[in-house]
């Protein structure tokens, strides 16, 4: 009778464990899944705020589209300060027809290297235009 309460009571705690590891595990891989799309959308974002600096921004181009998504995308999947950010330059833009957002796209780096693990830059990004010459 021992035996069998001692066997009973060691299959249980192994069910037990193996119910809490299962959904550590699940929690911990959608947590992940979480993470990588929110980078893989604020990095694309970032590429189009990035590939308009400097820029006229016809509204007819898939470069103006890439940015409209990519304020959306940041409303939607970034912090609260940079979805604020996001906005302002929505607006200014649509005010004034033209938007300074260099703060947003340094906030974003910051971001997207904290979560990749990198280390901080200090410096303002450089955005290099080729253009046609006379």
């Amino acid at each position: 009778m021992t035996l069998a309460l001692t066997i009973l009571g060691g299959v249980a705690a192994a069910a037990i464990a193996a119910v809490l590891a299962h959904r550590l595990t699940s929690q911990r891989d959608q947590a992940n899944r979480r993470s990588d799309l929110r980078i893989e959308y604020l990095l694309g974002a970032y590429r189009a705020l990035a590939d308009i600096v400097h820029r006229d921004l016809d509204p007819a181009t898939d470069r103006a589209r890439a940015f409209e998504q990519g304020l959306a995308d940041i409303q939607l999947l970034g912090s609260e300060e940079q979805a604020a950010m996001a906005i302002r330059v929505g607006r200014q833009l649509a005010a004034e027809k033209r938007a300074d957002f260099d703060d947003l796209l340094l906030s974003l780096r910051g971001d997207l290297r904290k979560e990749l693990g990198l280390e901080p830059i200090a410096s303002t990004p450089s955005h290099v235009r080729v253009v046609e010459g006379d």
